[in-house]
């Protein structure tokens, strides 16, 4: 019952906090990362504070158990805040932490400039250059007076500022967010769920967003004029995702999900890709209640196998493929002249065997190709369809 007390009084507690998850970041070397996970006197996340120097191949946990929140790294080395109902304040790597500033906000961006930090104010966007003490109005010129911020990112150089408006709508500054500017409507072009989060980027005009409902990370460049979708980590409601993290390496991105079970153990997973998606090193954690140790870290396949059946076949069949290990997937059916007819993208998957039915009424006959992409191999069948 005591275990149980505690666990309710963390998720009251979770409701009031905040709404975004950004549970890991980046430290200030390569390989570095942070994260907020199960601690194991208490198994809920947020409740334990972990260190990899590695990638999260091999984990250190630091400080007393207890709540975290959300997470923004500095660019001074092993600084780190985290953002409750006040701001705290790391300098020696999360081994303790101390209140820097009593009026939080929950948006937070900051990584570029030591000591720099950005935040949602009361009237728009503050800056603050003395680790989060003091903050002053940004000019904000070129906001649109009535839009809230959603979220915040900053660029690679210094003064690169983006906002995420509660529309979908994007805003750049080169200024240190004294001068926007509109850089498009993301949820109308795109399709990109306005109610999330923006992550900093790690070249000119790039911005990562990860969306909660989804499991999708995509990647804005160009200023927002290219987008794309390069992961989907969806698998179902037994996991809790705890967001992205980039380096300044560009095309690295960390991705964390926790699973608790109270009747067996918990699980920690660390995604981990240097090449914008096209691989991933995956590494699972087991927390019992007095330990925590590495079960795996599963690397990228050398094949792939596909088998369609039935095949010929008049409008419905299964696709039947196996993977070596932790892949990106998605199945592409082409027709003759090459023009894509249908697709299904299944997202990140862990090594194994997986079954996909199809059905479609209103493809005619003739011969067809499925396609099989992985993040780093292609394979292809031929299918008949005779009706």
């Amino acid at each position: 019952m005591k275990r149980f007390g505690i666990l309710l009084f963390l998720v009251l507690q979770m409701s009031v906090v905040i709404a975004e998850e950004q549970l890991i970041v980046c430290g200030a070397h390569p390989g570095e990362i942070y994260f907020a996970g199960i601690h194991p006197a208490l198994a809920y996340p947020r409740t334990g504070f972990y260190f990899s120097s590695d990638g999260g191949e091999h984990i250190q946990l630091r400080g007393p158990a207890g709540w975290y929140g959300l997470l923004v790294a500095d660019a001074q080395d092993s600084t780190l805040y985290q953002i409750l109902d006040v701001d705290y304040i790391t300098t020696d790597g999360g081994w303790s932490w101390s209140m820097v500033n009593d009026t939080s906000t929950y948006k937070y961006a900051s990584g570029v400039i030591p000591g720099e930090i950005y935040r949602r104010g009361s009237h728009g966007l503050e800056r603050s250059t003395n680790f989060g003490i003091d903050y002053e109005p940004c000019s904000f010129s070129g906001f649109p007076d009535t839009m809230w911020i959603q979220s915040t990112a900053l660029g690679i150089d210094s003064g690169e500022v983006y906002v995420w408006g509660e529309s979908g709508n994007l805003y750049y500054s080169s200024d240190y967010g004294e001068n926007f500017t509109y850089q498009g409507d993301l949820y109308t072009t795109w399709g990109v769920n306005p109610w999330t989060s923006i992550v900093n980027g790690a070249v000119p005009g790039e911005i990562y967003i990860y969306l909660d409902d989804t499991k999708h990370i995509w990647r804005i460049w160009d200023y927002g004029d290219s987008v794309e979708v390069f992961a989907n980590f969806y698998s179902g409601h037994d996991f809790w995702f705890g967001g992205i993290a980039t380096s300044r390496q560009p095309g690295e991105v960390y991705f964390l999900a926790e699973k608790v079970d109270m009747s067996l153990d918990c699980r920690m997973h660390i995604y981990h890709t240097l090449n914008y998606g096209a691989s991933w090193d995956f590494y699972e954690h087991i927390v019992y209640p007095t330990s925590v140790s590495p079960k795996s870290n599963i690397q990228i396949p050398s094949n792939i196998s596909l088998t369609i059946f039935p095949n010929p076949t008049n409008a419905a069949f299964n696709v039947f493929y196996e993977l070596n290990a932790m892949q990106n997937v998605r199945l592409m059916i082409y027709d003759v002249m090459g023009r894509q007819v249908w697709q299904h993208f299944a997202g990140v998957q862990q090594a194994g065997c997986y079954q996909v039915a199809w059905h479609d009424d209103a493809l005619s006959s003739g011969t067809y190709v499925l396609q099989l992409r992985t993040s780093t191999l292609s394979t292809a069948k031929t299918i008949t369809i005779l009706k």
